[in-house]
């Protein structure tokens, strides 16, 4: 690089933004992205003529980030976009999309240090019988025998009942600890996908006239039809009973939300029922023992089922609330006031939690990351 510290030269730059839709970079127009990269970058052009030369940066070295980033963009498509609220007031953002970069990414203030290492679950997911014999699951296969006739193959995909002819059974329980997800197929052929501290309560073969589960957390299921035998799923103070169809169940806090995707379903909690239509969601209040249907957005719902991680204008204080118990982490608030801001993050899940908060460190340059073991320290 010739000259490292010249200022960008934008009447330079832009057209070179621009020329990304030549034959050289053909399909630009065709996506959005791109085109919002350039929007992006117009705006910075103005806002950066407006302010100090702190804030600008070099121009052969600003385009080749700029690049980069564009194509890792595109290669995971994640979004990460931040409002900021003060008071009944908006204090003026700039949006950054993993893409041009107003300041230097060396001394931006908000970057997790990469030197310290992440903290791993300390919980491992496991399946405890009724028999007194349990299975923790590992990243190997494994065939289990509970001892009652049924057979159970586990491997980094999920959980398989097999039910035998003449099998004894028992009620088997799939604990899936902070910082873990899973699935499972119960002997019915139903899958259930489990969420992070979560736990299943559950018979190993179904007999008589319905098939009776018991759920804590969070579970979205896709239950075998059965019209003889319809399936009741009981989560905290709330049932609902089902014949085949797909459904979300999060009880994490005091209301317990029931979203369907698709067939029906009826949800019944303190002497009140609600047959439920495909896009429905019912919220159930134990503590006022009342029942609201409401139309959620179920990209929200259902994004931690898909390996997403999905947020539309979340105060940090619930998203961390999610992402502490996703990667077995505690966050605590060094300065108050960062609790209500309010961001949307759309991206696909990592394995790393830093991964997540340099995504959101990127986009708030005055928000610190400090990682100490399993705690998180946020601060200014």
């Amino acid at each position: 690089m010739e000259n490292p510290e010249k200022n960008i030269d934008w009447d330079k730059l832009i057209p070179k933004l621009e020329d990304l839709g030549s034959d050289a970079e053909p399909g630009f127009a065709e996506y959005s992205e791109e085109a919002r990269q350039l929007r992006m970058a117009r705006e910075m052009r103005g806002r950066l003529s407006a302010g100090a030369p702190d804030d600008q940066f070099p121009a052969e070295e600003g385009w080749q980030r700029f690049r980069e980033n564009l194509e890792r963009e595109n290669a995971g498509r994640s979004k990460v976009r931040w409002l900021y609220w003060t008071g009944a007031a908006a204090a003026a953002a700039i949006i950054a999309v993993a893409g041009v970069r107003y300041y230097r990414q060396e001394n931006a203030p908000g970057k997790v240090p990469v030197a310290v290492a992440e903290h791993q679950p300390s919980g491992q997911v496991q399946i405890k019988s009724s028999s007194g014999k349990s299975l923790v699951l590992t990243d190997n296969a494994q065939e289990w025998q509970p001892g009652n006739g049924t057979s159970v193959s586990a491997d980094k995909q999920g959980i398989v009942y097999s039910e035998s002819a003449g099998a004894a059974v028992t009620m088997d329980t799939l604990v899936v600890p902070r910082g873990n997800k899973t699935r499972i197929q119960l002997a019915d052929g139903t899958v259930v996908w489990m969420n992070a501290a979560s736990r299943l309560i559950y018979p190993s073969a179904f007999t008589g006239p319905k098939r009776e589960i018991q759920l804590e957390g969070e579970a979205y299921f896709d239950v075998a039809q059965d019209a003889s035998h319809p399936l009741i799923v009981t989560a905290e103070g709330i049932n609902v009973e089902v014949l085949g169809t797909e459904f979300n169940i999060n009880t994490y806090s005091d209301i317990v939300y029931t979203t369907l995707a698709q067939g029906k379903v009826k949800t019944s909690a303190a002497g009140k029922s609600l047959l439920m239509q495909p896009g429905d969601q019912v919220a159930f209040d134990r503590a006022a023992g009342e029942m609201n249907r409401r139309v959620p957005d179920m990209r929200s719902v259902t994004a931690w089922k898909d390996g997403q991680i999905y947020f539309e204008d979340i105060r940090l204080e619930d998203i961390t609330k999610t992402l502490g118990r996703d990667y077995d982490y505690q966050f605590r608030f060094e300065d108050e006031s960062l609790r209500q801001l309010s961001f949307t993050l759309d991206m696909p899940r990592p394995a790393s939690l830093k991964a997540v908060l340099e995504q959101i460190s990127r986009t708030a340059g005055d928000i610190r990351f400090r990682m100490e073991d399993n705690i998180v320290y946020l601060s200014r």
